[in-house]
């Protein structure tokens, strides 16, 4: 089942308009989108956008709403290999023995649909990145209030 409708409502809550920050590594975005793919004008030339370059094919193959949802708008965030790293992670700090290469395959979709309880340390570890990040390099101070909000925001759709 696909998720996709729901989870770019989600991720454009948070990645919306133009945004041109001088202290953001990633420079200028439209709808978090930077000028490697183009520059929407609309939510609506956004949105396919997002689904050929960041939704994957896996993520239709997560049983529940809430992380895929999640997953999803961390990958936007922070790219698809960091998140899925701290999706194995996550899933190896529950007692699954799993590789951490950051690709979600049989193995780690497996675990991620059988556990109850990936949220709350998918989100520790999530938030704990952000602050190192901004402990490593303080001109990011600025962003850490929201990358929090955004790392602690759960969707609301069950």
């Amino acid at each position: 089942m696909s998720y996709f409708n729901e989870a770019i409502e989600f991720v454009l809550k948070n990645e919306g308009g133009i945004c041109h920050h001088p202290k953001d590594p990633a420079g200028i975005t439209h709808f978090g989108l930077t000028k490697s793919y183009g520059t929407p004008c609309t939510k609506e030339e956004a949105i396919p956008i997002y689904h050929q370059h960041f939704w994957k094919s896996a993520y239709d193959h997560i049983d529940k709403l809430v992380v895929a949802i999640k997953i999803f708008d961390t990958s936007v965030h922070m790219g698809h290999p960091r998140c899925h790293r701290f999706v194995q992670r996550s899933l190896q700090c529950l007692g699954y023995s799993l590789k951490e290469d950051g690709l979600l395959g049989p193995s780690t979709l497996k675990f991620l649909n059988q556990e109850d309880h990936f949220l709350p340390v998918f989100i520790a570890h999530i938030t704990s990145f952000y602050r190192y990040l901004v402990q490593n390099n303080p001109d990011l101070e600025c962003f850490l209030k929201g990358w929090l909000k955004r790392g602690f925001s759960i969707p609301s759709a069950v």
